[in-house]
């Protein structure tokens, strides 16, 4: 019986129903952003690893991957090329590990790439190789100039927006034309910018469609700052909830989580899937085919650094995913602590991020830093469903846990 982080293991992955693959491609970026945790949390380890992976490697990252699905069942694979910044990698190149990855999974699974890349220098050859592998784009920014460049700039300290503002442009003609699958930014919420004008800028002056944020990279030895909170981070996305409302043909991940709960889900009692369910993976995979899991957990340095490493040479995914490193995730994952399996919003939240519950004494035994905050903003979108028409018994219905006692919305 393996050992857990909150007890015995009492499973092994013998499928999954899904993977998704953040192949690091480059180890490097062009840009030095303040608060990239990649970088700048205290994790080195990009030193010793190839900047760019090399072709030599394209066969058994390949090969890894199409033995994964065969032995896992895998009905469904999401690659995502990643960095650092993925297009420092020459087009050629990408062209060329592109083909292999296709020709190697397609024949068994549903294949789907996408790319992260901070825009900053997307060549044409780039943009010909997006549009011949019809790769979903997704572009890293902060917003208008003036908040986006105190963060995200340049090895000498100069602004990247202008330059990826031009390339949005282009992408979006691309789009138009078929020529992409998708176009996206992704952001990190910072409370020192108005959300209003960040929703503004990228559905109004650049016209994104697919809008998602990220909550800033913190864990219960990273304590907030004076002057902020978790209260405040639910405050802002209460606010973001209020902006979106005005254009719902935007779609903003933060607001669809807890919208296709209500929205989708039937059965009274079970938790959502995309939450709790232990057949979906992710899996990075390094420049020199070190195969790590994901590294948003960086924010778990010391849990992270003690884990088993692993590589596309020497070993399999089946190995990988039954490790029990990752395997205690999974199980962190489900057995959750015991404030947030009597709490209303467990189904919407699952505990939140992994990488927000970890403490060096109690590991992933926490509920999240955010989670005073998550609770006002899930209360705040229940109670506007409400007002709006939504039978208040049928989200207790479809909130209600077992011996609950607190009333309606309860934070």
């Amino acid at each position: 019986m393996l050992n857990g982080l909150n007890g015995p293991i009492k499973h092994q992955v013998s499928k999954l129903r899904e993977l998704q693959v953040i192949m690091k491609v480059a180890e490097r970026c062009n840009l030095a952003c303040s608060y990239c945790y990649y970088f700048f949390m205290g994790d080195e380890s990009y030193k010793a690893r190839e900047p760019i992976m090399r072709e030599e490697r394209f066969d058994a990252v390949a090969d890894y991957l199409r033995t994964g699905v065969l032995e896992l069942g895998i009905a469904k694979v999401n690659i995502v090329f990643h960095g650092g910044e993925p297009t420092l990698m020459r087009p050629r190149d990408f062209r060329v590990l592109a083909g292999k990855l296709r020709e190697a999974l397609s024949p068994l699974c549903q294949l789907s790439l996408g790319i992260q890349t901070n825009g900053y220098h997307l060549s044409q050859d780039w943009e010909a190789a997006l549009e011949e592998f019809k790769v979903s784009v997704g572009v890293s920014l902060d917003g208008p100039a003036k908040y986006n460049d105190r963060h995200r700039v340049t090895h000498k300290g100069r602004g990247s927006h202008a330059k990826i503002a031009a390339t949005v442009k282009r992408l979006h003609q691309l789009e138009s034309e078929g020529k992409i699958s998708s176009i996206g930014v992704l952001s990190v919420l910072g409370r020192d910018a108005p959300i209003e004008d960040i929703f503004e800028h990228f559905a109004g002056d650049l016209d994104f469609h697919h809008i998602g944020f990220l909550l800033p990279d913190r864990s219960w030895d990273d304590p907030f700052e004076e002057g902020d909170s978790a209260e405040a981070y639910g405050d802002l996305l209460i606010r973001l909830f209020s902006r979106w409302v005005g254009s719902q043909d935007v779609s903003v991940r933060e607001v669809t989580k807890v919208l296709r709960y209500f929205q989708t889900y039937e059965v009274a009692g079970e938790p959502p899937q995309d939450v709790f369910d232990k057949r979906t993976h992710v899996v990075v995979i390094q420049s020199t085919g070190e195969v790590n899991c994901d590294d948003s957990l960086i924010a778990a340095l010391d849990w992270r650094q003690s884990q088993r490493s692993f590589s596309v040479h020497s070993s399999t995914l089946s190995e990988f995913v039954n490790d029990v490193g990752l395997v205690g995730l999974d199980d962190a994952r489900a057995s959750l602590p015991a404030v947030c399996t009597q709490c209303r919003w467990v189904k919407i939240c699952g505990g939140g991020a992994l990488e927000n519950r970890f403490s060096k004494v109690r590991q992933f035994d926490n509920p999240s830093v955010y989670c005073l905050g998550l609770k006002k903003y899930f209360n705040h979108v229940a109670e506007y469903l409400v007002q709006h028409g939504y039978p208040a018994d049928e989200i207790d219905r479809r909130l209600a846990i077992q011996g609950e006692r607190e009333p309606t919305f309860a934070i």
